[in-house]
Order: C-alpha cells, then sequence, then structure tokens
C-alpha cells in the first residue's frame, strides 16, 4: 500500500499532474515531461517544463509565503568558567570551551561556557569517543568531531593552520 502511494505521488509530479492543498486553496502543476527524442525524459538534458506550484486556486493574488523566523540572535547561557583562564576556573583534569546550545524551530542560540574532562587527543584527532586535550575543543566540520585548538587571534596556532571563528563570538579554532 505504502508502494502504491508513493508511485501516485511520483506520477502525479512526474506525469505533469495537478495537486491542491484544500486547507489553503492553493494549487500546483507537476512539471511536464520533455521528448525523449531530443534527450528529454527523466533524466536527459532538454527535460520538460516545470510546474506552476503554489498559486492560489482561483487564479489571482499572490502565493502564500511563509512568514520564517525572526533574525536569530545569540543569548548568553549557562556560563561555568573562562575559557582564557581554564585551570583558575576548572577543578583539576577538567578545562573550560565555548559551548552552542542550538535552539530548535524559531527558538535563539544559547552561548555559554563549560567544563569538560581533559583528554589527551590533540589537533586533528577525532573526539567522537575520546576527550580533547586542554586548550582545543571538539569541532564538527565535513571530516566528522575532530579536536582543534582554541584561539583568540591568528599568533595562537601553529603555522599553516588559520583561526577561523566559531558560532561563539570571540573564539576560533585553528584549522
Amino acid at each position: 500500500m505504502r508502494l502504491l502511494g508513493l508511485s501516485l505521488a511520483w506520477c502525479v509530479v512526474a506525469c505533469g499532474g495537478q495537486t491542491k492543498t484544500e486547507e489553503r486553496g492553493v494549487v500546483g502543476t507537476g512539471a511536464t515531461p520533455g521528448d525523449l527524442t531530443d534527450g528529454g525524459g527523466a533524466s536527459g538534458a532538454g527535460g520538460g517544463i516545470g510546474g506552476t506550484g503554489g498559486l492560489p486556486a482561483d487564479g489571482g493574488g499572490t502565493p502564500y509565503r511563509d512568514p520564517g523566523c525572526p533574525t536569530e540572535t545569540k543569548q548568553p547561557g549557562f556560563v561555568e568558567c573562562d575559557v582564557a583562564e581554564s585551570a583558575a576556573t576548572c577543578s583539576p583534569g577538567y578545562h573550560c570551551v565555548p559551548t552552542v546550545t542550538y535552539g530548535e524551530k524559531c527558538h535563539t542560540e544559547e552561548i555559554g561556557t563549560r567544563c569538560v574532562p581533559a583528554g589527551t587527543a590533540t589537533q586533528g584527532d577525532d573526539c567522537t569517543n575520546a576527550d580533547c586535550a586542554a586548550g582545543y575543543v571538539c569541532v564538527t566540520g565535513g571530516t566528522g568531531f575532530v579536536c582543534a585548538k582554541l584561539c583568540f587571534s591568528q599568533t595562537d596556532c601553529p603555522a599553516g593552520l588559520l583561526c577561523s571563528a566559531l558560532d561563539v563570538d570571540g573564539y576560533g579554532v585553528c584549522g
């Protein structure tokens, strides 16, 4: 049954059908297929014409636009320690790192700091299951979770690495 529903939905889109959202009275059309003799169709170049999508059912007026969320702001969150004075503000065996608690939907981000266990992982080491050493923070990028050296300016980074900003204003990591 699920496959049948997906097949019908695909046919509406791929076959130039029409969809209607009853609660808003918004109508859109599916794309028309391309000519298979000129390379059109499902995956070739020159494939068909896009649908109209999202026009009011009566043909007039303006299409519905999601108002979205207001401009996101960063709010102060829980501050447990001072990143620049990690040894003085965290218990032995811990170090201070900046934190971001990301908001869901239209909620804002909360920026803070916390003491976390100091491990032995350093620049570029995987921190999925290991703690970063003091002065390093676990970050994510295109290569998964890795430790990166905290920096406040370019002079804090080893040769060949740049101090790049974190989501937390005033902090960066060498990378």
